[in-house]
């Protein structure tokens, strides 16, 4: 990092990777993929990854006649919402608020994973599955 001026500490790119400087070596932070930031109402709608991806409230989700389109995303098909509006809609007239989030499974029934590493000089990935 020290001789390569581009790689700075607080850096991101469109895939949502955070550099940091740690004891003189490269720290990175990866998410899936960086979203602009929906925010939150009373009724909010979660991608996979725990981002809001709509919002809405009360009184706009309870007039809706549907639920929103579900997010795309390369290699996945969406399942669906885990409430249908008839549920979440009495739901939210009770207790007024929701949290609904949306399922998927891969387009071929398989698990993947994609890590993208720049510079791999004096770079260690410790991957951890729980």
């Amino acid at each position: 990092m020290r001789n390569n001026p581009t790689i700075k500490p607080g850096m991101s790119d469109e895939t949502g990777l955070l550099i940091t400087d740690r004891l003189n070596s490269l720290t990175a932070v990866m998410w899936a993929e960086k979203k602009p930031e929906v925010p939150m109402k009373d009724v909010n709608f979660y991608d996979y990854d725990g981002t809001v991806v709509y919002s809405y409230t009360k009184e706009e989700f309870l007039e809706m006649a549907e639920l929103p389109a579900n997010p795309a995303h390369a290699r996945l098909s969406a399942q669906g919402w885990n409430w249908t509006i008839e549920a979440a809609q009495s739901y939210v007239t009770k207790y007024g608020s929701c949290e609904i989030g949306q399922s998927y499974i891969t387009d071929d029934g398989r698990t993947r994973l994609y890590v993208r590493i720049g510079r791999t000089e004096n770079f260690a990935v410790r991957l951890k599955f729980n």
